[in-house]
């Protein structure tokens, strides 16, 4: 049922004027949403005209979400709301030629759920709040699907730092190709955008700008807009995220060991790490790593930073188990870490593993007999066997 809260006003009021009342007793607002039946009334006995008394008001309370975060439009319509009753954009299971499906369940927002969106049309959803106090470098994920008039209508994602009083828009950040925008300028949002047909749902992400990150009032709002000519099906919209840009660490060389003559049964390998990333990795962190040996034996170990690692730098990490490496022969390396869930997220350049193959020459194996002592010098000749071309004598002679 309705929460009810009685206060009382002990204040002049001049005709025709009026005073702001702050009531006494708190009203639970915590859950997000809709409060359709919010009204405020006056009960003044001696009032002759009882139909002023009453106020009826529409309030929606938006939630704040802490990221990482991802909305499907599945239970509802994720609490982003339209600019208007009459906007284009709506929330529902779509039913058009391209945006016929969803990218994942069955409900997404989109321009039109079943048919063409309007000329002249202006229309935006505004996302809940986000607190990115916590945030360094954080990202926006969407993926869209649909058709519009190439450079005339299209639609893009703005952002607001201070609860949706000024929006800017979200650009192009960085050199990674994530599908931000597929053209620099559309007519109807006179400034980049997407307006080129999209026939499967595709992922688009953008880092957001340097301002955003460390805000406690963060606002989204997808725009979409339309010129006076042609009209087509538009866009769906689905599966949001919002989330802190992911490490990227790799191993970029083995200085040790190194293909040679000799090596010991008791072989620790040496690789260096390096930041790939956008960001530091402070001191502390752990990054584990694997490595293959002769494609047959797999070693676990992990790298804790003892000092923050700048993006560009790279740090020495020497396994802890040995490997016996003393016969001649070929010995195949796979070294990777394995910090980043995705590791192709910046690029499609695979940078996190490093294969190498090192190889043991081996030494010359030889017999020279029985040892006879004499008391003349005795001619010996020592044949290092095939394979061998040269000698190295203590003379300084290099032939047999």
């Amino acid at each position: 049922g309705s929460t009810v809260v009685k206060d009382t006003l002990f204040q002049s009021i001049p005709v025709g004027g009026s005073v702001q009342h702050t009531f006494s007793t708190p009203v639970n607002l915590t859950d997000a949403g809709w409060y359709r039946n919010v009204w405020a009334q006056t009960d003044l006995k001696a009032d002759e005209d009882h139909s002023n008394n009453r106020f009826n008001h529409e309030l929606f309370v938006s939630p704040t979400y802490s990221p990482p975060h991802r909305e499907d439009f599945e239970q509802n319509y994720g609490y982003w709301l339209k600019d208007s009753a009459n906007s284009t954009l709506e929330h529902g299971i779509p039913y058009g030629t391209i945006v016929d499906t969803a990218a994942s369940g069955t409900k997404i927002w989109a321009t039109n759920l079943d048919g063409l969106y309007p000329i002249n049309d202006s229309s935006y959803i505004e996302s809940p709040c986000f607190n990115f106090a916590d945030m360094r470098n954080p990202v926006f994920e969407l993926k869209i699907l649909g058709e519009a008039e190439k450079d005339k209508d299209g639609l893009a994602l703005y952002y607001s730092v201070d609860n949706g009083v000024t929006w800017n828009l979200v650009p192009r950040k960085g050199a990674f190709d994530w599908n931000w925008y597929s053209s620099d300028l559309v007519e109807g949002l006179n400034g980049p955008g997407w307006d080129t047909t999209v026939n499967t749902w595709m992922r688009a992400r953008q880092l957001l700008p340097d301002e955003a990150a460390g805000q406690s009032n963060v606002k989204f709002s997808l725009v979409f807009a339309t010129d006076p000519y042609n009209r087509f099906e538009g866009y769906g919209i689905d599966d949001i995220r919002v989330y802190e840009a992911p490490p990227d660490v790799g191993v970029s060389s083995m200085p040790y060991p190194t293909s040679q003559c000799e090596l010991s049964p008791y072989v620790q390998p040496q690789v260096y790490v390096k930041n790939h990333g956008i960001d530091t990795l402070f001191t502390g962190t752990q990054i584990p790593l694997s490595l293959h040996f002769k494609d047959q034996h797999r070693f676990l170990d992990t790298l804790k930073l003892t000092s923050s690692l700048p993006p560009g730098d790279s740090v020495s990490f020497t396994f802890s188990d040995t490997l016996n490496m003393s016969y001649a022969g070929d010995y195949p390396f796979k070294v990777y870490t394995m910090l980043e869930d995705d590791p192709y997220f910046y690029t499609q350049t695979n940078n996190y593993t490093l294969v190498d193959t090192i190889s043991v020459l081996g030494m010359p194996r030889y017999d020279i007999g029985y040892v006879i002592g004499t008391p003349a010098p005795v001619d010996t000749t020592l044949d290092a066997g095939a394979g061998f071309a040269s000698y190295d004598w203590s003379t300084g002679d290099n032939t047999q």
